[in-house]
């Protein structure tokens, strides 16, 4: 699926039903994977996301899958990274490997938790950290503060404060390393925990753009668009999925405003 920016923490949202009823569980893919500017709500308790693109070739009156798509191609495209996402049985995120074409590991961000908390993320590529995201959590309503600093220097970049205003709104405020407030991001949800929008903001008021998602009937996913700063469409993509037995898509054709046609398969491994 499309485009990516930096990557934040995971949420995970348990829903729950009427009192006689088992609780739902639930998984988000969202920060520290190519997901984190539209996370997606999965239904089980997984522990293990394999996901891979394709390019299309005519089969008859359809379509089916060709050749991957590669690393070089994404340049171009702005499509996200292949990759293998692992979960504890706590539904937190451990890792996440981008891989290539070839499933060669080309970045992976590995996640350290306390008390199932996250304090800690770390971005290896080429065998060497990169990257080190430190988190504290504030004492009056325990929002995550985190701090970014490039490796193995361990020079600050920038800091995070995230702050759920609500049920429905999560904002990230990025700050440079002299405190300055960057940009902010706004994430909406629906009420079933999906996300619904991010708005993006230099600063805190200066528009920047935003991604918008509509779910079809059966909760997933079927239109996907984009926004420059003056709330223009710059790009649509149109999806239809298949799903597995939990509901959760394992094939999806994604049709763009430019005619291209691609397909995307996950293979999940569950706890249960």
């Amino acid at each position: 699926m499309k485009k990516s920016l930096i990557l934040f923490i995971v949420i995970i949202f348990m829903v729950t039903g009427c009192t006689t009823k088992k609780a739902e569980v639930s998984t988000v893919l969202g920060d520290y994977t190519p997901y984190y500017i539209f996370p997606e709500k999965l239904n089980g308790h997984i522990e293990k996301i394999i996901e891979k693109s394709y390019w299309t070739v005519p089969d008859g009156d359809t379509i089916k899958k060709g050749n991957p798509i590669t690393i070089k191609d994404r340049d171009s495209l702005s499509w996200t990274n292949d990759f293998e996402a692992t979960f504890d049985n706590g539904g937190n995120l451990l890792s996440c490997n981008l891989i290539d074409e070839n499933d060669k590991v080309i970045q992976s961000w590995d996640l350290t938790y306390e008390n199932n908390k996250l304090i800690s993320a770390t971005r290896t590529r080429d065998d060497t950290i990169r990257i080190l995201r430190k988190y504290k959590y504030n004492e009056i309503d325990n929002s995550p503060e985190i701090s970014l600093f490039r490796e193995p220097v361990d020079t600050l970049i920038s800091s995070c404060n995230i702050k759920t205003n609500d049920k429905d709104t999560v904002s990230y405020y990025w700050f440079d390393y002299e405190g300055n407030l960057a940009s902010t991001w706004v994430y909406l949800y629906n009420t079933n925990g999906q996300f619904r929008r991010l708005d993006s903001y230099t600063g805190e008021d200066t528009y920047d753009g935003a991604i918008d998602v509509i779910y079809d009937d059966n909760g997933q996913m079927s239109v996907l668009t984009f926004y420059d700063k003056d709330n223009n469409v710059t790009e649509v993509n149109y999806i239809t999925n298949e799903t597995d037995e939990k509901g959760n898509w394992i094939k999806s054709v994604i049709k763009d405003d430019k005619g291209r046609t691609f397909i995307t398969e996950r293979v999940y491994k569950y706890f249960d």
